[in-house]
């Protein structure tokens, strides 16, 4: 099989189906050209095409007419654009903004604003008519803006405006030229926050907006603030107080609200959820306990609990109390997690009544979808501030933030004399642990051989450091001290070289630190040291002189 070279090729390009390299033949005309390739796109400009042809040393441009196409033939080395048709619109105006349906329209023979409005299927009715304004392109593609008062050109009372090609008009709305009006609600409702403004809305309404009120609202206490327009230098609200009916059924007192207005729904002065506590334990009933009252003890609780037993250590009874460090949950995430607890109880049951599913159907309505974080306050995020200053600002000093501490209490004490200054007032999430009676003393430190002796009566701390084999070299002697089982802490006293150490009780721990590093003394330091005696000792000679 013998394949000859080509005689002559063109190249075509542009809005033809299959833009490529082709071979002609000397008596093929731009039409068999046109065949090969296709035939033109949808987009192609067909009136004219611009061919390149190689003339001598180098190239001219022809332009061809579609009555030519069959007659012009075709030369190796011709290169034809086929360009795409104008992308501009010969007969087209829009209308945007408050309108039925804004979008194109066909420019016809006098087409009017008012006749562009009708086609449009009219104003809605939050148009302002005030005024509109219209786009308009001039010859040089320059524009002006043309503005119109539209009420009055609908009405008659005004000419009309006829409408040239590529005439856009732009109706605002009447919130495009005014602040979007809203209402907030804060407090005791179940889903506080912002929500749209009505004409003639009532508090009653925003509150069913906004879910309902919490069982700990007080709806005798409302309070409105409302927005001042022109007030006196330092006043910043007016404060509407207000009431509603508990059932928010119709009121005709009922205040009429404002656009911005802020209504405040406060708790109940005499409303709180349970708070708990637990003892656990040396007692009879130990257990989880509900605070009774304001002042509710110690010692109140343990009469709750039926008592010590045979078996307590009173001496060694620690209270577990919350520090302001503690992410304490706010009385909405309980009653968030009650709720979905009782939701997860009616998916789990198949024998739901009727009323049941309806609850069930509005706890997933009403339940939020995403957890809410536990609150921390002001005034702990003030403190943890205060001490990450604080150690930043001194070396070597660590700060821990604990969110639980032991409070050293003498429960004793407490048993003898209730309502005594050690019969502390229980806090919600107060735990009460009382062990039964220790027999051991724990060693720890700086002593030969830590490790945990058998309690004995009558014995010092002396005892139980040689039990452990007596201090280590480094001990710091000085600053023994001693933790009780109640986490109390005592530390050794020193009054010209005698030590007073602390008693040990069962259940204690001792711990005996360690002395600092050693720092080796320079010939520097005893040189200084010298000559700081010696001129002392020779001012001194100077004075007795």
């Amino acid at each position: 099989i013998l394949v000859p070279p080509f005689q002559s090729r063109i190249k075509v390009k542009g809005e033809v189906k299959r833009p490529m390299t082709f071979e002609i033949s000397p008596e093929d005309t731009f039409e068999n050209l046109l065949n090969y390739a296709g035939g033109f796109t949808d987009l192609a400009f067909k009136d004219r095409v611009a061919i390149s042809r190689i003339t001598g040393n180098q190239r001219s441009v022809s332009d061809v007419y579609q009555n030519q196409f069959n007659l012009f033939l075709l030369k190796g080395g011709d290169e034809i654009t086929v360009s795409k048709i104008l992308n501009r619109f010969s007969n087209r105006v829009q209308i945007r903004g408050a309108v039925y349906r804004e979008g194109t329209f066909a420019l016809s023979e006098g087409l009017t604003l008012s006749q562009l409005v009708k086609n449009a299927e009219g104003l809605r009715g939050d148009a302002y008519t005030e005024r509109a304004s219209i786009l308009r392109t001039k010859p040089d593609l320059s524009t002006e803006m043309i503005e119109v008062n539209l009420k009055n050109v609908l009405a008659g009372t005004a000419p009309d405006v006829r409408l040239q090609r590529e005439d856009v008009i732009r109706i605002s709305s009447i919130y495009d030229v005014q602040n979007e009006r809203y209402v907030q609600i804060l407090g005791e409702v179940k889903k506080p926050g912002t929500y749209p403004y009505s004409q003639s809305m009532k508090i009653e309404e925003l509150i069913i907006l906004a879910g309902g009120l919490q069982e700990s609202a007080n709806s005798q206490d409302i309070e409105i603030a409302r927005r001042l327009e022109d007030s006196d230098l330092g006043t910043l609200s007016d404060i509407i107080p207000a009431r509603v009916n508990p059932d928010l059924s119709i009121n005709t007192s009922s205040q009429s609200l404002q656009p911005f207005d802020q209504v405040i729904i406060r708790k109940r002065a005499n409303f709180t959820m349970q708070r708990l506590v637990a003892v656990e334990g040396q007692v009879n009933s130990p257990g989880i306990f509900a605070i009774q009252n304001s002042v509710e003890r110690i010692s109140d609780l343990i009469n709750r609990a039926g008592g010590l037993n045979q078996f307590a250590y009173s001496k060694g009874a620690t209270l577990i109390r919350r520090t302001e460090f503690f992410n304490t949950e706010s009385e909405q995430i309980r009653r968030q997690r009650n709720l979905e607890a009782l939701k997860m109880k009616l998916i789990e049951d198949p024998n739901n009544s009727e009323a049941q599913e309806e609850m069930l159907q509005r706890l997933f309505r009403d339940l939020p979808a995403e957890k809410i974080n536990p609150i921390d306050t002001s005034i702990s995020n003030a403190k943890k501030e205060s001490l990450d200053q604080i150690a930043a600002g001194t070396p070597g000093f660590a700060v821990k933030l604990k969110e639980t501490e032991a409070v050293a209490i003498d429960l004793q004490k407490i048993i003898d004399n209730p309502g005594s200054e050690n019969d502390l007032i229980l806090e919600e999430g107060d735990i009460l642990s009382i062990p039964k009676l220790l027999q051991t003393v724990r060693m720890r430190g700086d002593v030969v051989y830590p490790t945990t002796l058998r309690h004995e009566t009558g014995r010092g701390l002396k005892h139980y450091i040689n039990g452990a084999g007596g201090f280590e070299r480094r001990a710091n002697k000085k600053q023994t001290y001693v933790v009780y089982a109640n986490g109390a802490v005592k530390r050794t006293k020193g009054f010209f070289g005698i030590r007073n150490f602390p008693p040990i009780e069962p259940g204690a721990e001792v711990i005996v630190p360690t002395k600092g590093p050693k720092m080796p003394i320079r010939l520097g330091d005893v040189v200084g040291v010298t000559t700081g005696l010696a001129t002392l000792a020779l001012v001194l000679s100077q004075i007795n002189r």
